[in-house]
Order: C-alpha cells, then sequence, then structure tokens
C-alpha cells in the first residue's frame, strides 16, 4: 500500500523514457515537474484524502443473523 509522502516512481530507477532526444527530454522533464508540483498542491489542497473504509461484516457476525434459520 502506497503512503501518501511515497514518490510516483522506484527512487533508482529513472522515470525518463531511454528513448527521447535531448529536446523532447526537456519538454517531458517540464511536464513531469509540473505534474509534480500539481499533486503536491492538490495534496495540500486536500483532495487526495483517504477514502473512508468500507463496513464490512465478519463471517460469524453473518451467520449470528442466521442462528435460528432454518434455510431447508
Amino acid at each position: 500500500m502506497k503512503k501518501n509522502n511515497d514518490k510516483l516512481h522506484n527512487p533508482y530507477k529513472s522515470p525518463i523514457p531511454p528513448h527521447l532526444t535531448p529536446e523532447e527530454r526537456e519538454v517531458w522533464e517540464e511536464e513531469f515537474r509540473w505534474q509534480e508540483e500539481e499533486i503536491e498542491r492538490r495534496r495540500k489542497k486536500g483532495m487526495y484524502d483517504q477514502k473512508p473504509r468500507k463496513k464490512t461484516k465478519g463471517w460469524e457476525s453473518i451467520a449470528n443473523l442466521f442462528r435460528g434459520v432454518k434455510l431447508w
């Protein structure tokens, strides 16, 4: 499970595609920087809060609901 402060990529592997020309690489790096800043801005604004957990019942509590009921 990712934490909020985890990076988007593996820190030991470069996210930059190796096939780019130097001009394409500059444009790609600018867009990548902008995306990281945008993600950070949205996180600070509270747009990436964790979703509320879905309430689930365990099998034991479900079995307790049908304890006195004959199914057949």
